[in-house]
């Protein structure tokens, strides 16, 4: 109910999942993105793909936690266990064909304008580069709906970029 009316408003709705089971619920309740999607299961991402939602996995975040919750460390069995789980999750996602966009789930604000971490995330973790580009300009673009304006470099398509602290938008 609250996705359809969200949707009614034009509103894009996103659900922050890691489980198969949470994964599930949301993209049956009809959301656009899933945030993370880090355990995904084979079934989960299949249903993905079949409704059409996209996955948003905030790999970079993934990096930030490590460097703080295991000093940086990767060598736990834990911390070891948690990666290999992400890359299989990334790995089979990317085999069934699920849509994936970029985002950085940026959670302090330090940390907001740096969603390149992510594709250098990304690419440490399976994905080529130029995945990793597509996810962050024309799967993105389509994600939120503006794919008659950003997302690529062709005419009509609206260029923004921040150089010492000054914005413009170009339109080509």
């Amino acid at each position: 109910m609250v996705v359809e009316e969200t949707h009614k408003a034009g509103l894009k709705v996103v659900a922050h999942a890691t489980t198969p089971e949470g994964i599930r619920n949301a993209v049956m309740a009809g959301v656009d993105s899933i945030e993370h999607g880090h355990a995904a299961d084979k079934a989960a991402l299949q249903l993905m793909k079949t409704k059409g939602t996209y996955l948003v996995p905030t790999i970079s975040v993934v990096d930030a936690a490590m460097a703080t919750r295991f000093g940086g460390s990767t060598n736990s069995p834990k911390a070891l266990a948690f990666l290999d789980t992400l890359k299989h999750a990334m790995s089979m996602a990317q085999e069934i064909g699920v849509k994936i966009a970029n985002g950085s789930d940026a959670a302090d604000a330090a940390s907001h304008g740096r969603n390149a971490v992510e594709l250098e995330a990304m690419t440490q973790r399976g994905f080529s580069s130029i995945e990793a580009i597509r996810a962050a300009t024309i799967s993105t673009a389509d994600l939120i709906g503006w794919s008659d304006k950003v997302g690529a470099l062709e005419s009509g398509h609206v260029c923004r970029f921040d150089c010492r602290g000054g914005r413009s938008d170009r339109r080509y």
